[in-house]
């Protein structure tokens, strides 16, 4: 899950407003159901294929409990008509029905409502919208059958049932407090990374299907309020404070010491990029400082994540928070923003230096690599060198050469953004005997579980 932190938790703190749950509820316009865009299964953004066995039945949103008409084909494709309407297809391309905004589709079957959206079961309901001359297509359905899709995507069924229950909570508070963040789009949240991984029937799992269950309507609460229960991989040994990456202050979201990650997946890694990919990279954002030359932290957080850096070329420089040269790398490439940089010059050397051993062996060095020691013992390396003696004599060495090549080491800690639970730390936790309460205890410091009114 990425994550930039949701306007209304901030404004929360900031301006010392209290919100009830049961108002939060009544501002976003929550009933129970959300609206859940789909990207991932779609071929096409101008027509999409639809199957039911059995047929579609067609419901308005304001009245669930009757239907509205029946379409008795098993196959039918959703596309944009000629004045920007949507419009049904049969199998021959024949239009069989044109919906209005408030129509939605689903199964005949109404104890099982499902619908397969090009490869993929929903549950639920499908509607549609018509934006920028594009279709848009989404799953509208009850919260927890929601999280059924949610929990195999963000987590998955191997993790331990006291993980898995805690991020059942964690996802369902995320998703009421961010019920609103595509809302200007016609809809809640989509099924990418940027709001909640969300995959449909196909994902789904009797394990973390009983995780939701057995959480059924609990929420993480601060002083009696919904929080913005952000979470992420591995905190890589330490989670971080929403104010250090975000700004604001919210209480519940600071760092905490976090052994319980460090023996999991990405507490630890390493990249190595050379200047070459970095100046790609940059260039795709249109930072052009010619080929990279260095790469310095600036400024960190106080637990050691990356603030601030400064990229220096040979035609110019720039300064980049961590966040967005984590964006530029790619952040599944740069796995968090928790890490050190050390470098490698590759200068070209054109003459051959040779060594001679005690067993009078000839070989020859290379000089990225080579250190000496001078007549006052003290050891330098070749960048302190000015000449050396070489197969065609004394040869000078121009100190100010510009490297062939920097090979930046990136070395690591952690994948995401560090704030709010760290769901390894989690599975780290519940293996150490610890309930889905304690685990979301300890990464939103402060807050309660509560049954949402």
């Amino acid at each position: 899950m990425k994550k930039f932190i949701s306007i209304t938790a901030v404004l929360v703190v900031l301006i010392g407003l209290a919100i009830p749950i049961g108002k939060v509820f009544a501002d976003t316009g929550y009933d129970g159901f959300i609206k859940v865009r789909l990207t991932s299964p779609l071929r096409s953004d101008k027509i999409v294929k639809l199957y039911s066995e059995g047929g579609f039945s067609i419901y308005c949103m304001d009245n669930l409990d009757k239907e509205f008409e029946f379409l008795d084909v098993e196959e039918i494709y959703a596309t944009i008509g000629d004045n920007g309407e949507v419009t049904l297809l049969d199998s021959e391309g024949n239009i069989i029905y044109t919906l209005n905004d408030d129509l939605i589709i689903t199964s005949k079957d109404c104890k099982d409502r499902k619908v397969k959206v090009e490869d993929r079961y929903y549950r639920g309901f499908i509607m549609f919208n018509v934006s920028l001359d594009k279709l848009c297509v989404i799953n509208y359905l009850s919260l927890e059958e929601y999280l059924y899709g949610v929990l195999p995507k963000e987590m998955g069924y191997s993790f331990h049932t006291e993980a898995l229950k805690a991020q059942a909570i964690a996802a369902r508070t995320y998703a009421i407090m961010n019920f609103n963040k595509h809302i200007e789009e016609g809809y809640n949240l989509c099924d990418a990374t940027d709001c909640q991984a969300y995959g449909g029937m196909n994902v789904e799992n009797a394990k973390t299907n009983e995780a939701v269950d057995d959480t059924e309507g609990m929420i993480i609460t601060y002083n009696g309020y919904p929080i913005d229960a952000v979470y992420h991989s591995n905190s890589g040994g330490h989670t971080e404070s929403a104010s250090e990456v975000w700004g604001g202050n919210l209480p519940y979201l600071t760092g905490v010491p976090d052994e319980y990650s460090e023996s999991y997946p990405n507490s630890r890694w390493q990249l190595k990029m050379d200047s070459k990919e970095i100046g790609d990279k940059l260039c795709n954002y249109s930072i052009d400082v010619g080929k990279v030359l260095d790469i310095i932290i600036l400024d960190t957080t106080s637990n050691g994540r990356v603030k601030e850096l400064l990229i220096e070329g040979d035609e110019g420089k720039t300064t980049l928070s961590g966040d967005k040269f984590r964006t530029i790398i790619g952040s599944n490439t740069l796995k968090s923003t928790f890490f050190t940089i050390s470098k490698e010059n590759i200068y070209d050397k054109e003459v051959k230096i040779y060594s001679i051993d005690r067993n009078e062996y000839i070989d020859t060095i290379d000089l990225n690599n080579i250190n000496v020691i001078g007549g006052d013992g003290n050891i330098r390396s070749v960048n302190n060198i000015s000449s050396v003696i070489t197969d065609r004599g004394v040869k000078n060495i121009d100190l100010d050469a510009t490297p062939m090549t920097v090979n930046f080491i990136i070395d690591g800690k952690g994948y995401g953004h560090g704030v709010g639970m760290s769901q390894w730390g989690a599975q780290g936790m519940a293996v150490n005997g610890y309930s889905f309460e304690e685990i979301l205890k300890y990464y939103y410091r402060g807050v309660d579980i509560e049954f949402k009114e």
